[in-house]
Formats: C-alpha cells, sequence, structure tokens
C-alpha cells in the first residue's frame, strides 16, 4: 500500500505541476492576447479618429468653397444688374454727397441737416433701386462720408473731400499701388507747404531746425523744455526760464 500511495502521490504533484505549468501558459497567453487586442484597438482608434479628422476637414473646405462661390455668384449678380464701373459708381455718389453736404451748409441749420439726411436716404434708395450704383459703394461712401465728420479739423476735412475723387481715380487705375502712391503724393504736398515760415506738417517735418535731442511729438511741459520750436526761427534757440 505504501508504493501505490507513494506512487499515486507522485501521480498527483506530477500531475500539479503539469496543471500549474499550463495555467501559467494560458496566463501569458491570455495577457498576450489582451495586449494585441489593445494595441489593434489602439490602431483601430487611432485610423478611425483619422479618417474623421480628414473627412471633417474635407467637409469644412468643401463648405467653405461652397460659401465663397455662392458670395462669387452674389456679388456676380449684384453687379450684373448694374451697367455701370465700380469706379463711376463711386464717382457718382462722391458727387451726390457732396452736393448734399454743400446744399446742407447754405441752408439754415435746422433745415440744412434734415435736408442733407432725408436727401441722402432718398438719393441712395433711389439710386439702388434705378440700379444705377450697387448697394456695397453706397454703404462705402456713406461710410468714407460719415468718417470724415470725425476728423478734429473741419477745413482738413474739406479739402480732403477734393482728394477723395483722385485717391478714387487712382485706385480704380493701379490698384493698391495707385492708392499708395496717391497717399504718397498728398503727405509730400502736405509736406512742402509752409505758413509764414513754419511747416504746415510741424512738428513732424520741423526735425530739419530741431537741435539734437529737442522732442517733436512727445513734448515735456514748456517750462521744462530747454529748447524753442525750431520753426519759429528765432536767434536764442534757448528757453529762459
Amino acid at each position: 500500500m505504501d508504493g501505490i500511495e507513494k506512487i499515486t502521490a507522485r501521480i498527483r504533484a506530477d500531475a500539479d505541476a503539469e496543471l500549474a505549468q499550463l495555467r501559467e501558459q494560458t496566463e501569458a497567453q491570455i495577457l498576450e492576447i489582451q495586449a494585441q487586442a489593445k494595441a489593434q484597438m489602439d490602431q483601430e482608434r487611432t485610423a478611425i479618429l483619422a479618417r474623421g479628422r480628414r473627412a471633417a476637414e474635407e467637409r469644412l473646405e468643401r463648405l467653405k468653397s461652397a460659401a465663397q462661390l455662392e458670395r462669387r455668384k452674389l456679388e456676380l449678380a449684384a453687379k450684373q444688374e448694374v451697367p455701370f464701373s465700380t469706379v463711376f459708381e463711386v464717382l457718382i455718389m462722391l458727387l451726390a454727397f457732396e452736393v448734399l453736404q454743400e446744399a446742407g451748409l447754405r441752408l439754415p441749420s435746422p433745415i440744412g441737416a434734415t435736408v442733407s439726411i432725408l436727401g441722402g436716404l432718398v438719393v441712395g434708395n433711389a439710386a439702388v433701386e434705378a440700379r444705377i450704383v450697387s448697394p456695397a459703394v453706397l454703404i462705402a461712401v456713406a461710410i468714407a462720408g460719415v468718417a470724415g465728420y470725425t476728423m478734429p479739423s473741419q477745413d482738413f476735412a474739406a479739402a480732403l473731400r477734393l482728394w477723395r475723387f483722385l485717391l478714387a481715380i487712382l485706385a480704380s487705375a493701379a490698384g493698391l499701388f495707385g492708392l499708395a502712391a496717391g497717399c504718397a503724393g498728398l503727405i509730400y504736398h502736405l509736406a512742402s507747404l509752409e505758413t509764414f515760415g513754419v511747416p504746415y506738417l510741424a512738428p513732424f517735418t520741423a526735425g530739419a531746425g530741431q537741435p539734437q535731442g529737442h522732442p517733436n511729438l512727445l513734448r515735456p511741459p514748456l517750462p521744462r523744455m530747454k529748447w524753442r520750436d525750431g520753426a519759429r526761427h528765432t536767434e536764442n534757440r534757448r528757453n529762459q526760464r
């Protein structure tokens, strides 16, 4: 009996050892399968996200292209309804705005303001309905006209009113380059003007007669300034306390 029990115990031990080995192998295979499944799942998720992102970007690009195409169609449709060129429309509206403004200035104050406002509304609405000008040109000219009243010096604003026609013609002829050339010509003309020997753009152009270190734009209080303004052409340039 002892021999049989020993044999049985050995068989049982061998079976337990083999069972433990099989269990370890099975657990290792399970972990490997789980790791492979997780890696594959991550790859598929990344691929799905990338495809979704590409699809969203393509859809966004298609929507942008469709919106731009629709905007161009609307612009062409609005432009086809107006028989004149853009520069001609701008010149017409600028001329009408000047006529209304001059008429308002020569009438009494209450009536002049009313005539300017009502005249602008009536003329603008009639011009758009008659297909003489497009709404975009009317809005641009109205904004430019109203913005002229925001300038501190109305004399300077009145002088610039004449330059609007020249700048509009230059912009229509040469685009942004023509507009930049017109602005440069305007600044050159203003810089060449003098009033009683004082430059028109002083202190911007007064640097030629200023001592070194003399402020031009940001100035301290007058009692703290050591030098007088060079545009005055005084013999004694040092400020007296």
